[in-house]
């Protein structure tokens, strides 16, 4: 595994958007540009909303490709994660509380006691940030 992708700027955020969709769009010509977006953003965000913007976020994946990790890698990788303060940050079932596919190369910073407790707990960011405001 390597890490791939970092702190993004809003331009280099904005090209990697509109790559994407215009990937979609010569993929499938019968889709309209909001069914376009839609699409995109299930695996990327716009400039001005991707987490890689806040230096946070973090990808890591086999040289090949983003989403053809080695399984046994990418599990190896979420269970040590937490111990250095990251989360897996879009993991699997979690599409509804996240809005985002399962991404099994990206990581969020949240330190390591919540890491440890989103892990621990199966949580995503969202669900745990969620537990804390119910708690005040």
């Amino acid at each position: 595994e390597h890490l791939i992708a970092g702190y993004r700027s809003v331009a280099q955020q904005e090209e990697l958007y509109q790559s994407y969709l215009a990937q979609e769009l010569a993929n499938d010509p019968s889709l309209t540009q909001e069914a376009a977006e839609a699409l995109v953003r299930k695996y990327a965000q716009p400039a001005g909303t991707s987490e890689h913007q806040t230096g946070l976020a973090i990808d890591m994946s086999t040289v090949d490709s983003l989403n053809a990790s080695d399984p046994k890698v990418a599990q190896e990788i979420q269970k040590i994660a937490p111990q250095f303060g990251f989360i897996l940050r879009y993991p699997k079932g979690k599409q509804t509380s996240t809005g985002i596919e399962y991404e099994d190369w990206h990581y969020r910073y949240v330190g390591k006691a919540s890491a440890q407790y989103i892990t621990t707990h199966s949580l995503s960011l969202e669900e745990y940030l969620t537990r804390l405001k119910e708690k005040k």
